[in-house]
């Protein structure tokens, strides 16, 4: 089962991801986490009426800043974990600009804030919330991907507003920031691999605890001490003399140890157990997949111009996608990234995996999807 969860399906390029993960036949469920439900009224909504009864799941949260977390007992965050366990991917689509903020620090707490949080949530997830993941193969097995919406010209270095260009600086130094953080999340995630899905167990470098150990130990103490107060005298340098060795009662000894080496073999197959987990459970790490699209313009909108002005539009759109691209193409290549079988032959470039498409690449990207 492919499950996708899309945050922000209420906005402009939101509603055009929902709208395609609910047509994609390869997507079996689609959970929406906002705090309005998204349209399901629109003409578009109308023509895909059994995907939405078959895929749609809505959870409503009035603060979506607040509601991931995940080692919470309260009955909401219980619920959202339970009802997300299975996921396996999320689109990330809240954003905006700066200048739609009534006030810096609620930009900040909005598109940093939330969006961290909520990759957090989603780490957890991907390496506890979904054990049985780590026993498949092929997609199943992918890591979980959380596919962030960005921005052409975000800047991870935090000096957007000391280049040549400084439009928008404060909105491209937040977006570059919060690619930076969720791509230092994605790393320490893949560093850092679980060997069992409960969260409070043990990594696989800790010490096994004292409890195990014990049992062990204490018949390993009980059965030593005998062969070693025997071995002296047949190791001893000097040669023993015949009387001695017909004084020696050598066939005592030899029942003793016999009788000890199968005690003492059992013990220490089962102190080797104990310190070695038995089938233990793989990680799946979180994947981030950044996307910088341009301004984006919906395609209804430049075929409505007609005309010269929509033919020198629509020229101008493909000329220039990295100021302007058609949201079609961005929620088709979203998606198309978390379903996550075209991405990973994606993602190899230069020797390296690639984590990060501009808005030319995406348009490349959604023109081999036929977009």
């Amino acid at each position: 089962m492919v499950h996708v969860v899309i945050i922000g399906a209420t906005g402009f390029a939101g509603k055009h991801v929902l709208l395609d993960a609910l047509r994609e036949n390869r997507i079996t469920k689609v959970t929406v986490v906002g705090r309005h439900a998204p349209s399901i009224e629109a003409p578009d909504m109308a023509l895909i009426r059994k995907a939405i009864v078959d895929k749609l799941t809505i959870i409503q949260r009035d603060d979506l800043g607040a509601c991931w977390d995940y080692d919470s007992t309260e009955p909401q965050h219980l619920e959202l974990r339970e009802r997300l366990a299975d996921a396996v991917a999320c689109i990330w689509c809240i954003g905006g600009k700066a200048n739609s903020f009534a006030t810096e620090k609620e930009f900040e707490r909005v598109c940093h804030g939330f969006t961290m949080r909520a990759a957090r949530f989603f780490s957890r997830v991907a390496s506890v919330g979904n054990p049985g993941k780590a026993h498949k193969s092929g997609r199943a097995s992918q890591p979980f991907r959380f596919v962030y919406l960005s921005g052409k010209f975000a800047d991870r270095s935090g000096k957007a507003h000391q280049g040549w260009i400084t439009v928008e600086a404060q909105t491209r130094n937040m977006k570059g920031r919060t690619e930076r953080e969720l791509l230092e999340l994605a790393s320490h995630t893949l560093s850092t691999p679980l060997a069992s899905p409960d969260p409070e167990s043990q990594p696989p470098s800790a010490p096994a605890p004292k409890e195990e150990e014990k049992p062990s130990v204490e018949p390993f103490e009980a059965v030593e001490p005998p062969p070693i107060s025997d071995e002296p005298p047949a190791y001893s340098e000097e040669p023993p003399s015949p009387s001695s060795q017909s004084k020696s009662p050598p066939p005592q000894s030899t029942s003793t140890s016999s009788t000890s080496v199968p005690t003492t073999s059992t013990t220490s197959l089962t102190s080797t157990s104990s310190t070695t987990p038995q089938n233990p459970i793989p990680s799946h790490p979180l994947t981030v997949l950044v996307f910088r699209p341009g301004g984006i313009i919906a395609g209804k909108t430049v075929r409505s111009l007609g005309g010269l002005t929509g033919l020198f539009a629509e020229q101008a759109l493909q000329r220039a996608p990295s100021v302007v691209i058609h949201v079609e193409r961005v929620a088709r290549v979203l998606v198309d990234a978390a379903i996550g079988v075209r991405v990973e032959w994606q993602r190899d470039a230069h020797g390296k995996k690639k984590d990060t498409w501009e808005s030319e690449e995406m348009v490349s990207w959604s023109v081999g999807l036929g977009v």
